[in-house]
């Protein structure tokens, strides 16, 4: 049976073990034999193994939860409950679009220590950024500041370390039309940070460049990228051109409308503009951004997508 990443946690039935590690340490004073010291091992902290409480009167999203692209929204995700749960695998919703089980859905995913997953493909897409701890794969370890990005065919078998991990995901959000998008494994903590070249951005603002990174795929529109405003910048508003999606990743800015901060999840719509400045304390303010609207919506769902206009004419 084949399992998505994000749906062992939301959708699927499943099957993975959580170990919890107990050393112990064993001595013998009658005894002067020899022995050998186990390696010291870091002890995580109590609330890394604290199973977060669920809200018992929403076990994860409705079927289109965000799916006015019309309006503003902001999600603050640190003040959220975990609102859905399988097992030791809680998560956060911030937008779904046809249903948990087979629709788009970005989200707050917080996997517990030691656990093992089982081989399984993403239709559709998965799109991850590491925001704590380590995400495990065939490929490797990958710390928090770890952009993944997975398309149609890619198959993994994902697992967590002794801290576990919160991440940032995106599923069937990327399908292929055409060419096939490039898998792709970036740890920005090993990027420079560079002067945006797509739009002027202004003073004491730079950018890393996460997705795309091959000439090949420019017949896709998204664009992602993690933009730092230092505290002094001044940046230079633009008009969104199609949607735009931003996660605050350290620090918090302000605009027209108020204040954002850490951990908070911003779309902001057709025709708005993006601007603003660092809130006064905070040394910088750091964005994981995305562009593009064009799969946000998946195929199968565009004709079941609730007509919006009509709430707004009301």
């Amino acid at each position: 049976m084949r399992f998505l990443v994000f749906f062992l946690y939301l959708f699927s039935p499943h099957k993975f073990s959580i170990a919890l590690l107990n050393a112990t340490t064993c001595a013998d004073t009658s005894n002067k034999m020899a022995t050998t010291e186990p390696e010291p091992v870091e002890t995580p902290s109590e609330d890394v193994y604290e199973i977060a409480e669920v809200d018992a009167k929403n076990s994860g999203a409705d079927e289109f939860m965000n799916a006015d692209f019309s309006k503003k929204v902001v999600m603050q995700s640190e003040k959220l409950n975990w609102s859905s749960r399988r097992g030791d695998l809680v998560g956060k919703p911030l937008y779904v679009c046809g249903g948990k089980m087979n629709g788009a859905v970005t989200v707050v995913v917080k996997y517990f220590p030691n656990a093992d997953f089982e081989f399984h493909d993403h239709p559709q897409g998965e799109e991850i950024f590491v925001l704590d701890g380590v995400f495990t794969d065939e490929r490797g370890d990958h710390e928090a500041g770890s952009y993944l990005f997975n398309p149609e065919t890619f198959t993994h078998t994902p697992s967590t370390k002794q801290k576990g991990n919160l991440i940032l995901i995106r599923l069937r959000q990327y399908p292929n039309i055409g060419v096939r998008r490039t898998e792709k494994v970036v740890n920005s903590n090993k990027m420079e940070w560079v002067v945006p070249d797509f739009k002027k951005r202004g003073e004491g603002v730079t950018e890393k460049l996460m997705y795309p990174l091959e000439e090949d795929q420019a017949e896709y529109s998204e664009r992602q990228w993690i933009e730092r405003w230092s505290a002094d910048a001044t940046p230079e508003p633009f008009v969104v051109e199609d949607l735009l999606e931003i996660f605050i990743l350290k620090g918090g800015f302000t605009d027209e409308d108020g204040s954002y901060n850490k951990g908070d999840w911003i779309r902001l719509p057709k025709g708005s503009t993006f601007g603003g400045k660092v809130t006064p304390g905070e040394e910088e303010c750091v964005f994981l951004i995305k562009t593009g609207d064009e799969y946000v919506v998946p195929e199968q769902f565009k004709d079941s997508l609730p007509d919006y206009s009509a709430e707004s004419e009301q």
